[in-house]
């Protein structure tokens, strides 16, 4: 599924500046106090995007999406894990993320 097919708006800016190492429209996407959790642990959210994401060069291949876009399924790859299944839960407020749940599936 192509980012720009994502249903929610803010999302499919997160999904597309992340493919394309877009970090300001990115961090944009999210609010200041954004929340993070990966596979149940929370991590601070700028720490773990600049390491997993943006050094660590993390791609989202989405394959599904639910709950009107704000649930994605896919396969997440980066040069530090490889490439493997992954589930990526929004809840967004006043058109920013103010929380995100990864974690392997």
């Amino acid at each position: 599924m192509e980012a720009a097919q994502l249903s929610d708006p803010v999302v499919r800016t997160v999904v597309t500046a992340m493919n394309n190492k877009d970090s300001d429209s990115f961090f944009s996407a999210f609010a200041p106090e954004a929340e993070l959790t990966d596979d149940g642990t929370a991590h601070e959210f700028t720490t773990w995007a600049e390491r997993e994401i943006f050094r660590g060069e993390g791609t989202l291949d989405v394959q599904s999406e639910g709950e009107g876009g704000l649930y994605l399924t896919g396969a997440f790859t980066s040069a530090q894990w490889g490439t493997f299944s992954t589930f990526w839960q929004f809840t967004v407020a006043d058109g920013q993320v103010t929380r995100l749940d990864v974690g392997a599936l």
